[in-house]
């Protein structure tokens, strides 16, 4: 049964995820009659299904679904056990997802001692958990404790499981992202660059690990305003994640939430502007209210707004986006945007200015 749900995994399925999630939404929906009398078993099955579901981009019913064997699993097997702290770790990334970031944070570091005391430092189960507490650093703008912990957790992870297991990558992955958003654009570039290459090699180029190098890598070559590189890259992305993800993932319309980015930065506002309703158009309707890639086009709107001598429609989009959940490192940054220069001088703008500081800022954080 549990291979059965995993043909539902975009990095097992390649494009055949349709039919599969209507396997694993039905088998999700009996699962508590058809395994009652197994619990165990029914904890382990809905935490694979959660994964999967969290692998299709349905963060809700991933949520809810590693939320109830996690329930089950403190019953059965108690708090500190090892599958209840992996199945904590988990489902904080979902909150990651979400925009959720104190839920995740409390998680992860309720799971740690306990995790390290079980199954010591080293162990891989410890080790992708401070991976997934390396990504949570990097949402809430702490880049230098990413940094910190994204160096010892990937030399631990390279030492332990090989310098080609999927969790180094991804935890090396971690650290490309931590060095663009220090400004630290080649150190990024050469270190994705060679992600890149070993994930073609492992994986090929339609794998969804070898898809998130290739966008990491062509938001560098924005960084780097090698816009016609990150053009041509980014489109390779959409064209093969719409082929394997579908056209509605997340991660499909943060691609495409990038070209808008290009669009723009090349002068090509009305291109952007088109391209990015079409994104909000899709998320209003499978994203809900509060999340923070909603929060993240709306914030990209206002600033094309400002860029057509619009600062009204700006005004709205930016409110807008602050109550979807605006991520920490673009809300912290939200004064200092020259994007957003004027409208520094809007009372609206200064409020909505100060309460941010208020709402996201913390010691420590830029």
């Amino acid at each position: 049964m549990t291979r059965m749900f995993r043909v539902s995994d975009p990095s097992e399925a390649r494009g055949n995820s349709v039919t599969a999630r209507e396997i694993l939404d039905n088998a999700s929906q009996d699962i508590s009659s058809g395994l009652g009398q197994d619990p165990e078993i029914r904890t382990r099955l809905m935490h694979t299904m959660g994964s999967v579901y969290h692998s299709l981009g349905l963060y809700p019913r991933a949520e809810s679904l590693l939320a109830q064997s996690l329930g089950e699993q403190r019953r059965l097997f108690g708090a500190r056990h090892a599958e209840t702290l992996v199945t904590m770790s988990d489902l904080a990334t979902v909150y990651v997802y979400e925009g959720r970031l104190e839920e995740a944070e409390k998680l992860l570091l309720e799971a740690l001692p306990a995790l390290r005391r079980l199954k010591g430092p080293d162990d891989p189960d410890t080790l992708r958990l401070l991976k997934n507490l390396t990504a949570l650093y990097i949402d809430q703008g702490r880049y230098p404790e990413a940094e910190k912990l994204g160096l010892e957790v990937s030399r631990s992870l390279r030492r332990s499981l090989g310098p080609e297991d999927p969790d180094t990558l991804r935890s090396q992955l971690n650290l490309g992202n931590v060095y663009r958003f220090q400004g630290r654009f080649p150190e990024a570039r050469q270190l994705l660059e060679e992600i890149l290459q070993v994930q073609r090699r492992l994986h090929g180029a339609d794998h969804p690990a070898t898809l998130d190098a290739m966008n990491n890598l062509a938001a560098t070559f924005v960084d780097e305003k090698r816009y016609a590189e990150a053009e041509r890259l980014d489109e390779e992305v959409i064209a093969i994640r719409r082929r394997v993800l579908g056209p509605e993932h997340p991660e499909t319309l943060a691609s495409l939430n990038n070209l808008s980015i290009i669009y723009a930065l090349e002068g090509r506002i009305q291109d952007s502007e088109g391209l990015t309703l079409q994104i909000l158009e899709i998320e209003r309707r499978i994203l809900p209210p509060r999340n923070p890639d909603l929060g993240n086009t709306l914030y990209m709107l206002a600033c094309l707004k400002v860029r057509e001598g619009k600062p009204e429609e700006a005004i709205h989009r930016l409110q807008e986006a602050l109550r979807a959940t605006l991520p920490v490192a673009g809300a912290l940054g939200l004064a200092t945007d020259a994007d957003l220069e004027p409208l520094h001088g809007d009372p609206r703008f200064q409020r909505m200015a100060a309460e941010v500081q208020r709402d996201y800022g913390r010691p420590g954080q830029p």
